[in-house]
């Protein structure tokens, strides 16, 4: 149905509050490449936060004097590990091999397969929580409408051109509305569509097939016969879209009470004395500057093979319009429309109870094949309905009454709200007047009608008894998919129109500075669904990881050099953890296996690397030894002395 171009950027969503809600929307083309980034940093600081955990626990096991084999193994795997797993692996590994030669074993490997399990499982699910900071790539994400022709339509059909414009308008919107009410309100799988840009798919709402008559005793089937469709208090940023923190919110409330209603007291059968022609006239108020409301052509063979026609009429309590109601059919508390049902030369195959179709069998006839079809009983049919409204602040404390349009548009500055929440009810009472249930079917004639799609031939079948509520409903199910249309149109009115429909921008309404901010944040406010083209970040995830990752992974390179300088200038003891850092390095441990066999001299080169002289070879360890490899001490000649070891 609607449609608009997607934000991408920086925003708040405020469903989830200012921290949480911040959301970092993006083409999808570049998730992938955040999430790429999110998972090597991820990576990364795994690694640091390893590195340092082997740090501390190495450094916490040296002593000041001597230590068992097993405590100097375990030094060496922490000095030289290069993940949690592996030293697992390897701890595991000594736990078995000094069982029952040295004492508690169990208690010095457990202390470091605990510490590597936790980094691991840590990082494991450092992972699973950088998939949840982006939304999937096939997956529905809510997002910000970019705003473009921001503000109220207005419409100039003052010229035929003009006019047969704003109806084309009012029309598709209707026949759009209609087919997203089949799609997404109808209950039927089967139908839906891939997607609805809409924050809610569907309004909801209750029915009430048993509610009080609305038109003073006048509903055919009884005072508690009406239906009344009620979407109760629906609020502004969940329902509608209209991002804002909860105390900047509306609740709006839509109530359509519809009834079959008896008009024959105010029929007559009227010849016109210029045409010679007989009309059945309703009069139940003035309609343009006819004093009939609507007239019917009974002429013999006018209407042969003629379908349903359907007409409407409208009153909007406080401003009227082109219908002036009778008392019998006034409201000063909800806007009236009446609907005027003429079945024509219709025929049904079965008879029909239902008050608008009535064909109960006291007309029939006989066609081809010798079938007995049902004829109408009337030659019109009146439905009335009563529409009424409700706009509530944050949290309902405050409620204008259930009333007409402009009722609640005069009492909005009555109930307490704010800047931001009269910019939303006045964006709200705007999408409401075109998306009430006249508007719905206004254009449509026939075609507003299912039962006028069972049709053939001029023959339907069998209508259930309370078609017209089936028809009501569909109504007012149209009139909520305008509705949502409406609002989320708001900010990007379409153009194509000009010159007789105009946008309205917001930016040019008259208004105190801070009126103007709050009207302008209805601009950048809409949200809406998308799917397949952009992809959501959590702000505060995305941070959270980087700086997190990237804390670790400088502290993982700063703290053993700020470490071992620290220890240089206080001169302590604690040079012992020092020495047992470079010792147990695995390139130290070379340096002193191939020292102890007789092979150097070594001096320290850059970033405490041994190095020899250049050229120098040295003997690989030995082959006869079958438990243990061993480097041979070394006769040969050719090994550099210290004398003779120069700089590299």
């Amino acid at each position: 149905m609607s449609s608009t171009s997607v934000y991408t950027g920086f925003w708040v969503d405020h469903s989830r509050g200012a921290v949480f809600g911040a959301t970092l929307t993006v083409p999808i083309q570049y998730g992938s490449f955040i999430i790429t980034s999110l998972t090597v940093l991820i990576s990364m600081s795994a690694a640091s936060a390893w590195q340092i955990t082997a740090y501390v626990l190495h450094q916490a096991r040296v002593k000041k004097y001597e230590s068992d084999g097993l405590d100097l193994q375990l030094q060496v795997l922490l000095q030289n590990s290069d993940s949690p797993a592996s030293t697992i692996f390897n701890a595991l590994k000594f736990d078995r091999a000094w069982r029952n030669l040295t004492s508690r074993v169990h208690a010095r490997v457990l202390a470091i397969v605990v510490s590597a399990f936790a980094v691991w499982v840590t990082f494991l699910l450092a992972g699973i929580f950088v998939a949840a900071v982006a939304s999937s790539s096939n997956q529905e994400v809510t997002v910000l409408a970019q705003p473009g022709a921001c503000g109220m339509l207005e419409f100039n059909n003052a010229t035929l051109a003009g006019f047969n414009s704003v109806e084309s308008k009012f029309l598709n919107d209707t026949i759009s509305a209609r087919a997203y009410a089949r799609d997404w309100y109808s209950g039927s799988s089967g139908n839906i569509p891939a997607r609805s840009i809409f924050p809610v798919v569907r309004l909801p709402y209750k029915t009430n097939t048993a509610a009080p008559c609305p038109f003073n005793g006048r509903c055919l089937m009884g005072e508690n016969s009406a239906l009344s469709l009620d979407t109760s208090l629906l609020d502004s940023h969940y329902m509608l879209g209209i991002n804002a923190p909860a105390q900047d919110r509306i609740s709006w409330r839509n109530v359509v009470t519809c009834s079959p209603v008896n008009v024959s007291d105010f029929v007559l059968i009227q010849t016109s004395p210029t045409t010679n022609r007989t009309y059945e006239n309703i009069y139940i108020g003035p309609f343009g500057f006819d004093n009939m409301t609507f007239s019917y052509n009974i002429m013999p063979g006018l209407v042969d093979g003629v379908g349903y026609q359907l007409s409407v009429v409208y009153s909007e309590a406080g401003l009227g319009g082109t219908w002036t109601p009778i008392p019998e059919f006034n409201r000063t508390d909800a806007d009236i429309s009446a609907f005027f049902l003429a079945q024509n030369d219709i025929v049904y195959s079965q008879p029909i109870l239902d008050p608008m179709f009535l064909a109960n069998g006291t007309y029939t006839e006989t066609r081809s094949a010798g079938k007995l079809l049902y004829k109408p009983n009337n030659l019109v049919n009146v439905l009335a309905c009563a529409n009424q409204q409700q706009i509530c602040g944050a949290y309902n404390s405050s409620c204008t009454s259930l009333s007409s349009l402009m009722d609640i548009v005069s009492e909005l500055a009555q109930i307490g709200l704010n800047k931001a929440q009269l910019a939303a009810a006045g964006r709200m009472t705007d999408a409401a007047e075109y998306s009430n249930i006249y508007h719905s079917i206004f254009n449509l004639d026939s075609g507003a009608l299912l039962a006028s799609e069972l049709i053939f031939y001029g023959v339907s079948p069998g209508l259930p008894s309370n078609q017209w509520q089936i028809e009501v409903e569909n109504w007012f199910r149209t009139s909520l998919a305008k509705a949502q249309a409406s609002v989320v149109s708001f900010v990007n009115q379409p153009t194509a129109y000009a010159p007789y429909i105009t946008v309205d921008r917001v930016s040019a309404w008259p208004s105190s500075q801070s009126d103007k901010q709050a009207n302008l944040n209805q601009c950048s406010n809409q949200r809406i669904q998308n799917l397949g083209t952009t992809q959501n970040f959590s702000f505060f995830g995305v941070m959270l990881v980087v700086t997190t990752s990237v804390l670790l992974i400088t502290l993982g390179i700063a703290l053993e050099p700020a470490v071992s300088r620290y220890r240089e200038w206080r001169r302590s003891w604690a040079h012992k953890g020092e020495h047992a850092r470079q010792a147990d390095d695995m390139i130290q441990l070379l340096r002193m296996a191939l020292e102890n066999s007789g092979q150097g001299p070594w001096r320290k080169g850059a970033w405490d690397v041994p190095v020899s002289k250049r050229g120098a070879v040295f003997n690989l360890p030995a082959s006869e030894d079958t438990e243990l490899a061993r480097h041979a001490i070394s006769s040969k000649s050719g090994i550099a002395d210290s004398e003779s070891l120069g700089s590299t």
